[in-house]
Formats: structure tokens, sequence, C-alpha cells
């Protein structure tokens, strides 16, 4: 994405809008909206346990004024969070319209507010300026419908929960100590009695590679814990295969970068929730975009190999 200068309308400078040069906002699209109370007031829910949103008058009348918006233009609101001090908004505009989506939006929240009973001269409900996205492809648009989704059980937990989801200096019995490791997500996933590596390599046969899948799958549905780095397809492929067959897979993935900054994608956050998620890396240092280097891929795999060794002395009984 593309940031670009119009020649639009006054309200609009208060747009930080991230869109492509080319796009008619008075046009069909796919829209993702941040808007931030002023001065982050907590005025619009209350995130209770497990991350429900239980919205006070303001945010009812936040979720009304949205959806009345679907009566008055060719808009599908395909998902709403409405936080304490911001809402996520995913929308679509299904047909032409008659002024910039930019004008409605700025309709929307200047109603909004009167409705809550904000004057705009001396108290505003929203910050001047808020986040509009252009979703070009529905794969892009899918990410922010999940990152909505998932938003308030991601700051449920973070808030009550803040060792779960924020990245931490960790040392344990079965974690190398000349390197230093991070974690983010539950430790007591370390204590478990049964792990499973998964590891393939290029050599590995197609039977080799499905006996592997078949042990993984009789350990996982015994609750014990993957462990991988999943960096080859192949590896991707084997755990989507396994959480196709047990959604509540307990799982420990050693990354080759950084936690620092990481927030959980819409399809795991429950996994942290219930303590079924771990990740570690003992490459603190290293940015997401860098190349993971085949030392440290390396270093992962023996870790993984390390944990199934704690494993021995326990087996599983022959089903049949």
């Amino acid at each position: 994405m593309s940031t670009k200068s119009y020649d639009l309308p006054r309200h609009s400078s208060n747009v930080s809008l991230i869109t492509a040069a080319h796009h008619d906002l008075k046009g069909t699209g796919r829209y993702f909206v941040t808007m931030v109370t002023e001065g982050r007031q907590p005025v619009l829910s209350v995130i209770c346990q497990g991350g429900y949103a239980r919205w006070t008058e303001v945010g009812q009348c936040v979720n009304d004024e949205i959806h009345a918006l679907t009566e008055k233009w060719p808009i599908a609101i395909d998902r709403l969070a409405i936080m304490p001090d911001h809402i996520h908004l995913c929308f679509r505009v299904t047909e032409n319209l008659n002024q910039s989506i930019l004008k409605i939006l700025s309709s929307c929240r200047s109603f909004e507010q009167k409705e809550a009973g904000f004057n705009s001269d001396t108290k505003r409900l929203w910050e001047r300026k808020y986040r509009l996205f252009v979703a070009f492809n529905r794969e892009a648009y899918g990410r922010c419908i999940d990152y909505t989704a998932a938003n308030p059980l991601r700051w449920w937990l973070t808030h009550h929960h803040s060792k779960i989801l924020t990245p931490q200096m960790v040392e344990h019995a079965l974690l190398p100590s000349e390197f230093q490791w991070q974690a983010v997500g539950h430790l007591t996933l370390l204590e478990s009695p049964l792990f499973f590596p998964i590891i393939i390599h290029r050599k590995d046969t197609p039977e080799q590679v499905a006996q592997l899948a078949s042990q993984a799958l009789r350990v996982a549905q015994n609750g014990g814990v993957i462990v991988g780095g999943f960096i080859s397809q192949a590896e991707k492929a084997l755990l989507k295969a396994l959480y196709a067959k047990v959604p509540d897979l307990k799982l420990i993935r050693l990354v080759p970068h950084t936690l620092s900054g990481y927030k959980p994608p819409a399809r795991v956050v429950d996994a942290f929730a219930q303590g079924r998620r771990l990740l570690l890396t003992s490459v603190p240092g290293v940015q997401e975009d860098e190349t993971c280097s085949r030392v440290v891929c390396l270093r992962h795999n023996a870790v993984a190999e390390h944990f199934a060794e704690t494993s021995k002395g326990l087996c599983l009984p022959e089903i049949g």
C-alpha cells in the first residue's frame, strides 16, 4: 500500500489515508477504519472476562449509527469491534457513491458525537484524525477482519494476563543456556511430560512423512505438545493437517526472529488464552523480515529433538 495526498474537502485533512493512488473513493471497495476516542477516554465499552465487549450507552450509540449507514448507502458491515477507547470497522462499498466515502464517514462521526451527548466545541468523542485503509484483495481484507474479530480477546489478555502476550526473557532446563531465550505465551507448556518434534528433511520419503504425521497425530490427540520451527512447506502443511484434526492442539513453536512487538493473529488468540500456544526464539535481536539462517534452523531443530528426549519412557497405548 502507498500513501497519496488527495485534493479533498476540508474535513478529510483529519484522515490518515492509506490507499493506492488510483483508488476512487466514490467507487466500490473494501475498507478498514480505526477511530480513537479523544484523549483515549474509555467511554465505549468494557472488556469482560474471555474478551466479551459490553458496550456503554455511548458504545451502543456508535454501533447503531454505524449500522444505520447500511440503510442509507450501499455499504455492508463485515466486522465491527467497539473497544473501550477505539473502534475497528471493516466494511465494503458495493455500488458507486455520489460522494466520497470520507464525507460519509465524517457525517457519521459528527452524528455519533451529537447523539452521544458530546459538544464538538468543548468536548469531543473522537480524536480529529482517524485511519482509513483500502484493501485491494480479499486476502488483505480477510486479515483486517481477523484482526478486528480478535481485538476484544487480545485486549483482555493484554490487560489481565499481560505476561501471556508480552515478550519476556526466560530460562528453563529444556532451553540451552548458552543462548538468550525470548518467549510469548504459556510457559507452563514447558512442563509437559510429553513432547513430539516435527522435523521434515528434504530427503524424507512420502512414507516417512506419513509415518511422522501419524505419530504426531496420536501424541496431539492424547494431550502431548507438538514442537518445531515449521519453516519448510512440508512442516507447515503437516501442522495445518494436525490443526484440522485436533483443534485444541498444544504447540510450542520455535521462531527464527524476535518476538518484540508480536501480535497474535485471530486464529491463534484463543490458543494463547487457553494455554495451548507458546512461541520461543533464541535470536531475540533478529528482525522478522530477515532471512532465517541455517544455523538457527538447525539449532531449533536440535532443541525440538531435546524436548522429545525428555519424553522417553512415556508411551501411548495402541488403539484398536
